[in-house]
């Protein structure tokens, strides 16, 4: 999430910088579309999307989900 947010640095306001990264990992176009990013900016979250689901074996809405499942247990 940390490389997306990165990414994103000077495109969203800080303080809303890891919503849309999350949303990003979503691959929530309604939020992201409106930004107007360069397809390279696009093509270089996707990588990391991609290799974050080859690292943890699963889909990006299934880890998502998962977190925020944990998250939810932690409370």
């Amino acid at each position: 999430m940390a490389h997306i947010e990165e990414a994103l640095e000077g495109h969203v306001e800080r303080q809303f910088a890891r919503w849309y990264a999350v949303k990003a990992f979503e691959r929530d176009k309604d939020a992201i579309e409106p930004l107007h990013l360069k397809p390279s900016l696009v093509a270089h979250i996707e990588l990391h999307i991609k290799d974050c689901e080859q690292e943890m074996e699963d889909d990006a809405e299934s880890i998502i989900t998962n977190q925020r499942y944990a998250l939810l247990l932690r409370l």
